[in-house]
């Protein structure tokens, strides 16, 4: 609480000084432990339940419960044990620290003492009654090991409110007065940061000795070269980089709303936490030391860094605009969101329906008490399964309050009750989902647990959006960051992907064979700069002639460039057999590659002109010279069109090319599949100028184009591609070609549908992240140059001290 000013000064700081020692006033301690009592109770209801779960009463005389009692005895437990004597202290820290906290008294030192015997002695004998209690409740253990344990337990317990108590009490009362959002953040990423320490050095089993670190290191749970852990099945890795970094979003995103130093200093500083608790793990004997961890870190920091640059306000308060994000931008996350939620609880989405199964799951779901599925395991496997479930609800809580705060005509009450039911039916539909699942485990507390992290992100959504000036700001200035470092990223997630596919059966073998066996990783990563430059180049042309000083004609030598470029980039990462495949092999006798380079230009200028019409259609409000360019473009695109038709589909007679297309290469089908792309090609570049823009300007536009160009590219290229193709002893389709796992395995329609969906949409992805730093560097500037001057106003210091 700030203090008053008072005429004395060395009197104040004198009062100050003391008052800090004293611990909080009366009236602070009193509602302090109104706040800490409810805890209190929750925990001790839960240390009681948990101790007894599964609940399996097996009836006992007194007499014989008391003999058995009476001979409990000290169990020598290994390494392996450890685990189990640290959960029990951890049990009861909180226990006695928060009880404590309730009883505890401001001034008299004497009730501090009385409270601190009591709140000891009380926490004993609850665990000596636990432990008689378990005779009755089979499989629990009892033993003296967990007496022991949990006094140690109470006594830290008692022993950190006396250390912190203070600080504990005036941290929770700086919640209720923190002013504005940058206070408020700096406390969550507090809390945010000391929760992600705990987590990561679970469960405890600390161990200072060389030989056991040894055995850790050679029972494979130290990596010290990233991106070789152990797990040899690609989504179970995939899965664990993506929880890696979204983990450290949230750090990343607390750290550059509340800190004043400079972004990169932030990032070393989260990346540097990272590695310190990779190097800490070294010492707790059953977790996993892998520096891939620093690296995800680091991802997951920058993204959550990047998000606050673009809330953090930079305006004071009175030149806050009052409109929010942009509403396309919220809804586009929501959806993804509830996708990924949809993805990892449903994996591999192997249902069945069969009624005896059913039966079972819902005789189970239905006879099985709360909590009972986390006692068999670890302790360190139930808090993970916990922080799983209500981890993946939080964000989504806060995006339905954010959404709902969209719709301003609805009453205040109903928008939070329709954000709670929202939370619930999710949660609801996640597990009834679940029960025809046979891997997963239906479970009404996981249920429980899923609407609690839901309704705590709503509650947390409230309190910001209840802080005035928390508000993102709508600013829409030109962005600051190089445009190549965001291409440098796409490049490695591209790289990353290719070679994850390569070892995919169910990937089109196509596909798979453009990764080079003899030098995969070098494969890869040349050709995510191919397809980079392939869908990127045309969005850095309009970023170079949006300057104005080039005139359209500039336009024509770019096209050469972008095929050329493509070239080398190509041969260098794909085997030469699989080029010859596309375009066909060789037969003029020309010398060394000239021929294969020509069919390659030929077949390449079809997409370099299709997509550079895309990039110019769709930025030509904001592009200097717009109608010149899009005449030159046009007149290219007619006199280039008939030469690729000539030279790709009648003179080279490509088979894997023209046996795709109806009646063996005709004109009209060569036009559906140029317009199919020239779709796919809009759509993505479309959505480019949004994403580039952070979803402030024509979010609602480039959703809408990319949501409508599935069924357009479809059935332009349905009607273009051919039904039956008589070749290798069967009959198959064009799509079935492309798409199918291989020759052997063609998928059936309703199979080929979602596999075209799929391929549609990492073809849509791909072609706006390649576009989006370029697109949105133009769509920004634009919009900065024509966005009304505001009146001069005296500036006053702002949450960055400006």
């Amino acid at each position: 609480m700030p203090e008053l000013p008072v005429t004395h000064q060395p009197l104040s700081g004198q009062s100050t000084q003391r008052r800090r020692r004293s611990g909080p006033r009366d009236g602070e301690s009193t509602e302090a432990r109104r706040f800490l009592l409810p805890f209190a109770f929750m925990f001790t209801v839960f240390v009681i339940y948990g101790s007894l779960v599964p609940l399996h009463f097996q009836r006992h005389a007194w007499e014989e419960a008391w003999a058995l009692f009476s001979n409990i005895r000290y169990l020598n437990l290994g390494i392996g044990s450890r685990a189990d004597w640290v959960a029990n202290i951890l049990l009861f820290v909180p226990l006695a620290f928060l009880w404590l906290g309730v009883f505890w008294h401001a001034k008299s030192i004497v009730w501090r003492i009385v409270a601190t015997l009591f709140v000891l002695l009380t926490c004993v004998s609850l665990s000596v009654a636990i432990e008689f209690v378990q005779i009755f409740f089979p499989p629990r253990t009892v033993s003296l090991n967990d007496i022991y344990a949990e006094t140690i337990g109470a006594t830290v317990g008692v022993f950190l409110w006396w250390l912190v108590g203070a600080s504990v009490t005036r941290w929770y009362l700086g919640w209720r007065a923190a002013e504005g959002p940058m206070g408020f953040a700096q406390r969550l990423l507090y809390g945010y940061l000391f929760l992600l320490f705990g987590y990561n050095l679970l469960p405890l089993d600390l161990t200072i000795s060389p030989a056991e670190i040894y055995h850790k290191w050679h029972a494979g749970r130290i990596f010290l070269i990233p991106f070789i852990s152990g797990q040899t099945e690609l989504v179970p890795r995939l899965y664990g980089y993506l929880t890696d970094v979204l983990i450290w979003i949230p750090a990343g995103l607390l750290a550059g709303l509340c800190s004043r130093h400079k972004t990169t200093q932030i990032w070393l500083k989260l990346t540097s936490a990272a590695a310190l608790i990779e190097f800490l793990q070294i010492f707790v004997y059953t977790r996993v030391t892998d520096t891939t961890d620093i690296f995800t870190a680091g991802i997951g920091s920058a993204i959550g860094i990047w998000l606050a640059l673009r809330w953090r306000p930079e305006q004071p308060d009175a030149e806050q605009p009052e409109t929010g994000a942009n509403t396309g931008g919220l809804v586009a996350g929501t959806l993804l969101w509830l996708a990924l939620i949809f993805v990892v609880f449903w994996f591999p989405f192997d249902f069945r329906t069969d009624g005896a199964f059913l039966r079972s799951r819902i005789d189970e779901i239905t006879t099985r008490v709360p909590f009972a599925i986390y006692y068999f395991g670890t302790e360190y496997r139930a808090i993970t399964e916990v922080f799983h479930k209500v981890g993946f609800f939080f964000p989504l809580g806060m995006l339905f309050v954010l959404l709902g705060a969209k719709v301003r005509t609805a009453p205040p009450l109903l928008r939070k009750i329709a954000v709670l039911a929202g939370v619930a039916i999710v949660a609801a539909s996640v597990e009834v989902g679940q029960l025809f699942l046979p891997g997963k485990f239906s479970d009404l507390t996981d249920c429980a647990l899923e609407m609690a992290g839901g309704w705590a992100g709503a509650a947390l959504a409230w309190r910001i959006l209840s802080m005035r000036h928390i508000r993102p700001a709508h600013v829409t200035a030109p962005p600051r960051k190089n445009p190549w470092l965001f291409a440098g990223g796409l490049v490695l997630m591209l790289a990353l992907l290719l070679l994850a596919a390569k070892f995919i059966p169910t990937v089109p073998y196509n596909v798979r064979k453009l990764i080079a066996a003899e030098h995969p990783v070098v494969s890869a990563l040349a050709l995510a700069c191919a397809i980079a430059w392939l869908l990127g180049f045309p969005a850095w042309a309009a970023m170079h002639l949006a300057t104005g000083s080039h005139r359209p004609t500039r336009m024509l030598p770019l096209l050469l460039i972008h095929g050329i470029g493509a070239w080398i980039l190509f041969r260098i990462s794909a085997p030469l057999e699989m080029i010859h495949k596309i375009v066909g092999t060789p037969i003029l006798d020309w010398p060394w590659e000239w021929e294969s380079i020509g069919r390659f230009l030929s077949l390449f200028t079809l997409w370099s002109v299709v997509s550079f019409g895309a990039v110019l259609i769709s930025v030509r409000t904001r592009l200097p010279r717009a109608g010149g360019f899009l005449r030159v473009w046009a007149v290219a695109t007619l006199a280039l069109l008939p030469v690729i038709y000539v030279v790709v589909i009648k003179e080279a007679a490509t088979d894997n090319l023209v046996e795709l297309l109806v009646g063996g290469g005709a004109p009209m089908a060569f036009m559906w599949v140029a317009a199919g792309v020239f779709m796919l090609a809009l759509a993505g570049a479309q959505l480019a100028c949004a994403l580039g823009s952070g979803m402030r300007v024509g979010a609602m536009r480039g959703l809408l184009w990319g949501a409508t160009s599935f069924p357009l590219t479809y059935f332009a290229l349905h009607a273009g591609f051919e039904p039956y193709i008589i070749k290798y002893g069967q009959v198959f389709s064009a799509f079935q070609f492309l798409l199918s796992q291989d020759r052997a395995h063609y998928a059936a329609p309703t199979e080929l549908l979602l596999r075209y969906g799929f391929a549609h949409g990492i073809l849509l992805f791909a072609i706006a992240a390649s576009q989006a730093p370029f697109l949105g560097h133009i769509v920004l500037s634009n919009a900065s140059r024509t966005k009304p001057a505001a009146p001069k106003q005296e500036r006053r210091l702002g949450p960055r001290g400006t």
